[in-house]
């Protein structure tokens, strides 16, 4: 039951907005990561393991800058779970603010491909996690399980505190985090859990058939399990969340191959059961257009990272509701005058239908992404602008 009437409002927007049908407001998307941390002062390596620090990081940004919406509210890098795991690939760094993640590959190739096929739990536990966490052979396996599934524990906690707190005191909601469930495209599995950019590309190459086996074979993860209850979740922005990095290094005919039968599934899930689907597709994707246009009318939002989303508009039409557009670069480096010009351009020619979610392009997660008082001055802006 939603008791915040700020929520409710944005709530009744998001799916006006999906629908083309808002008339009253642009709602503004916070595509904001880790820019949050660096912009309230606290150091990464400490505010990643203190979750009552995280809380008040999140409840002061929102409280500077009173996005309607978030992509996430910094609920990644769970390093407290791999840190009694012996370590994870994903490094942070105080000085200077960086965020690494290596390139890493888990897999031996092509008769992992074939084991994920025949029998996914053994493939899991006696390939990918002793990969992942070698150090799990090393010592006590069992005790580093135990206390890693206390910290899985409190994560999930710390999860549903910044999911009632920002909805409740707040009247926003995250598309990443909190109440978030994901739908996902296999290939995107591969790409982001087991094998890596470089050899993910190579496999495309060298085991085609391979790749092509296992896409079809797992389709969209959590499909199966997707609610069959006709109608949007009245409490939630979008029923599922869709993320697009992997299909970056494909050609229009991979794409076709590798995710389209996926798309395709997801496009006639929603449409039969009448749900909303946000889809974040990170880098440059016109190439796959004629695909995504096939969305049924008034079930999905495409917030493309770096898309121009002006030619965009003039192919999805009403059929789906565009998000983002804001330049970080501009946001970084251009006058708060030149950043409130561009805001009030991607409104006029996009929003003037209903049918358009205001936000930065890229994840705001480093420090030069982003200005205080350039984002302070687009956020007043976008939230007093009447179109």
């Amino acid at each position: 039951m939603i008791n915040n009437p700020l929520m409710q409002e944005r709530l009744d927007l998001f799916k006006d907005t999906v629908r083309a049908k808002n008339n009253k407001r642009i709602l503004n998307i916070g595509n904001v990561w880790a820019w949050s941390v660096c912009d309230n002062g606290y150091k990464l390596n400490t505010i990643a393991r203190d979750y009552e620090m995280r809380l008040k990081s999140i409840s002061e940004f929102q409280e500077r800058y009173n996005f309607d919406f978030y992509t996430d509210f910094w609920s990644c890098n769970p390093v407290r779970i791999t840190d009694e795991l012996g370590g994870s690939s994903c490094q942070l760094i105080d000085e200077p603010f960086n965020v690494i993640v290596d390139d890493y590959s888990y897999m031996e190739v092509p008769e992992d491909y074939d084991l994920s096929i025949k029998n996914y739990k053994e493939f899991l536990w006696t390939k990918i996690i002793p990969r992942k966490y070698p150090k799990l052979l090393e010592g006590n396996s069992v005790e580093m399980l135990k206390r890693s599934a206390v910290e899985l524990d409190a994560y999930f906690k710390y999860n549903l505190d910044v999911y009632e707190m920002m909805k409740e005191k707040y009247g926003t909601q995250s598309f990443f985090a909190g109440n978030a469930e994901f739908l996902t495209f296999y290939l995107q599995n591969l790409f982001t859990d087991y094998r890596g950019m470089q050899g993910l590309s190579k496999d495309i190459r060298r085991y085609h058939n391979k790749v092509a086996e296992v896409c079809n074979h797992f389709g969209v993860l959590g499909l199966d399990t997707a609610s069959k209850t006709v109608g949007s979740d009245p409490e939630k922005p979008s029923d599922y969340t869709w993320r697009g990095l992997a299909q970056t290094f494909l050609s229009r005919k991979q794409f076709e191959e590798f995710i389209y039968p996926q798309l395709k599934q997801l496009f006639e899930y929603a449409e039969k059961y009448d749900k909303i689907i946000f889809c974040f597709w990170q880098g440059e994707n016109s190439r796959f257009y004629d695909f995504l246009q096939e969305a049924p009318e008034g079930h999905f939002v495409y917030y493309f990272e770096k898309d121009n989303l002006f030619e965009a508009k003039k192919v999805f039409g009403k059929r789906v509701a565009l998000g983002g557009g804001m330049p970080s670069l501009m946001l970084n480096n251009g006058t708060t005058h030149e950043c409130v010009d561009y805001a009030k351009k991607l409104i006029d020619e996009l929003g003037y239908d209903g049918n358009y979610f205001f936000g930065a392009d890229v994840m705001l997660s480093y420090p030069s992404d982003c200005k205080r008082e350039n984002l302070l001055a687009v956020n007043e802006f976008v939230s007093n602008y009447r179109y």
